[in-house]
């Protein structure tokens, strides 16, 4: 048996994040705790071999641990923010070291915690000394001249003495941090080779054996390549958010959070949310009080007779209105139109009894009451939109506010998983990505009014302006989500590539309950059954549906009555003139109706801006009528084309 003595600094080995936790003082005060486990007997290389800590209760010191080791940020002994708690670092059945730490309550600690909150800050590490070990040829590998390829050493004597969070997992041949400067002693027992008669009767004094030396280091290059480095990921976060039109603030948490550019690509691509997208927030500062003072009739007038002194609260606040307007749009549309305040729409909208439907977009649209001021009210037409549009109702996801042209990450594909082999490699795959790109266009809808109905600003002027340019705009948007074929206007539901589809029959075919099963089960193959699901019809295909049984002689209607909230095989239904009637296949005639289901919160609807009105009083004058023009900016699109299924060939006669 040969004995022998070497020097090493405190070792490091990659830890895992498992719980962060938040409890209450007795103060009242917040505390958030960390759970991390610490380490475990899976084989490490260390700079001497491959290491094995064996974990059990007399191989492990862990006085230090318990009595309040340090939680430190990049093994900086400089750089404390929390400890251990007393008594929490143990070794489990599992032989696992697991311990818990509590963050510190300064702000430099409070600012890394809410990085590991967000997933910003993913890797840790623990530091520990290694005081014995013993050579374990049993687990060594041997070459063909019967030679170990890797020497292997069980640890029977080691202490953890701290743990870090950090940029990137441990390195563990390789020491850093302050802390790592001091050495200690390692006795090394090694049993003598096999082949050797002399096994068992030799003993040698300890040797000191050093680490090799480390290369030379020159430090001008170092620093020449970590300042590339750095400008090379400040450029790629940079080239990634400019696609994506991302928010600064949320660029610059990663850019000083030092995200690898990958993993931002990652959490954009993965976890995107609208949250992250610039947005311009239209509101004006009005009370409620100046908002129900606000007449669109009277800027009406005004622009028709080329005199605002009967208007100036009007003037005012449309002036503002339009400041932001042109910053989202890039877009102002003349003197003889005005911006509607975004608070003055959401004033009326309540006052329509739309205030619930605000609550069921937030829910349907998977948005935190967190995004309410900034997302769902920055636009200020929503709300009236909501009672005449399908596509709102069935739960389309309603983006606004938006600044420029916007993409969206989107996965065409999935990357696979599998199970492998103990020290085998999983076959790499790359999901594959693509992107949904949404530009301003502009949907317009106009109403022709009296223009003496106009000059006697009655209360009756208002409301009819409000409805109608309401109803068109809704209709127009609908028919674009549903059925839009591509420029001018946005590509709808039934003109994406890739969404399922449901054939009934060569001349069509009336429902029957295979053909409306098929339709879940074509959502449900490609793993997207799930969301805001709805069927979205016509009257003739809802009149069909309610008059067809399941199966003869059942009582079972396609269309249940009894359940009003979810009549369609357990789904929402939604009907709509939008969808046509008129369709031909073969020799059908022109009778076919078409219908869709899905995911509706998969389709994107996105404003730019607010509501521009126009007055032109020319079009219509020979008949003594105003013909006002209502403008906005929106695009549509379909995020995940999957999550729907169409027809275009159900008889309903």
């Amino acid at each position: 048996m040969e004995i022998r003595t070497i020097k090493s600094q405190v070792l490091l080995r990659e830890a895992q994040i498992e719980v962060v936790e938040r409890s209450a003082g007795k103060n009242g005060e917040e505390f958030r705790d960390v759970t991390l486990s610490l380490s475990s007997e899976l084989p490490v290389d260390q700079w001497f071999g491959r290491e094995i800590l064996v974990h059990d209760s007399g191989a492990v010191r862990l006085n230090r641990m318990n009595n309040g080791a340090p939680l430190l940020l990049n093994h900086n002994s400089d750089s404390q923010i929390g400890a251990f708690k007393r008594g929490t670092v143990k070794i489990g059945e599992d032989k696992k070291l697991r311990g818990t730490a509590r963050f510190s309550r300064s702000d430099h600690a409070q600012e890394i915690a809410n990085d590991v909150d967000d997933d910003i800050r993913t890797s840790t590490s623990v530091g520990y000394r290694v005081y014995a070990m013993e050579r374990a040829r049993d687990l060594e590998e041997l070459d063909a001249k019967g030679q170990p390829l890797t020497p292997v050493y069980r640890v029977t004597d080691w202490e953890p003495v701290e743990a870090s969070i950090v940029p990137v997992p441990a390195d563990p041949t390789v020491g850093k941090g302050r802390m790592m400067e001091t050495e200690n002693d390692i006795t090394v027992t090694d049993p003598l080779d096999p082949g050797d008669p002399t096994e068992g009767t030799r003993s040698m004094e300890p040797t000191p054996i050093t680490p090799p030396a480390a290369p030379a280091v020159d430090l001008k290059v170092i620093r020449a390549e970590a300042a590339e480095s750095e400008r090379s990921r400040i450029a790629d976060i940079d080239a990634i958010a400019k696609k994506f039109n991302l928010k600064e603030e949320f660029v610059r948490k990663h850019k000083d959070a030092s995200t690898p550019s990958d993993q931002f690509a990652r959490l954009v691509i993965n976890e995107w949310s609208p949250e992250m997208i610039k947005t311009v927030d239209m509101r004006t500062g009005m009370t409620p009080a100046d908002a129900k003072r606000f007449s669109i009739a009277r800027g009406v007038k005004a622009i028709m007779l080329g005199d605002w002194s009967e208007a100036g609260f009007e003037k005012e606040v449309c002036a503002e209105s339009r400041k932001r307007q042109v910053q989202a749009t890039g877009m102002d549309r003349g003197p003889k139109s005005f911006t509607v305040p975004w608070e003055v729409t959401m004033e009326k909208a309540k006052g329509g009894g739309s205030r619930q439907g605000q609550r069921d977009l937030l829910a349907q649209s998977g948005e935190g009451p967190e995004t309410i001021e900034t997302s769902l009210r920055a636009n200020e037409f929503i709300e009236l939109l909501r009672p005449v549009s399908v596509l709102i109702q069935a739960g389309a996801r309603v983006l606004t506010g938006l600044v420029g042209n916007v993409n969206f990450p989107r996965l065409t594909a999935g990357g696979t998983a599998a199970w492998v082999a103990e020290g085998s490699a999983p076959s790499e795959t790359t999901p594959a990505l693509d992107v949904l790109s949404l530009v301003p266009r502009t949907v317009i809808g106009y109403t022709d009014i009296s223009r003496q109905l106009i000059l006697q600003s009655t209360p009756a002027a208002e409301g009819i302006v409000r409805d109608d340019l309401t109803m068109n705009i809704g209709t127009q948007l609908d028919i674009a989500g549903l059925r839009g074929a591509g420029a001018p206007a946005p590509t709808g539901i039934s003109a994406t590539s890739g969404i399922g589809g449901v054939a009934f029959g060569t001349n069509g075919a009336a429902p029957t309950n295979p053909l409306m099963v098929e339709f879940l089960t074509d959502v449900a193959n490609a793993n997207a059954l799930k969301g805001a699901l709805a069927f979205v019809m016509n009257p003739n295909t809802m009149g069909k549906l309610m008059t067809t049984e399941r199966a003869t002689n059942t009582g079972m209607f396609m269309w249940n009555d009894n359940a009003i909230a979810r009549p369609v095989y357990g789904y929402p239904a939604f009907v709509t003139t939008n969808l046509r009637s008129t369709l031909v296949k073969g020799s059908s005639g022109s009778v076919c109706s078409e219908m869709i289901f899905g995911n509706f919160s998969e389709l994107f609807m996105a404003f730019w801006g607010g509501l521009d009105i126009l007055v032109d009083p020319y079009t219509a004058s020979t008949t003594g009528t105003v013909r006002i023009v209502a403008a906005q900016s929106a695009d549509i699109g379909l995020r995940h084309p999957l999550s729907f299924s169409y027809a275009a060939d159900i008889l309903t006669t």
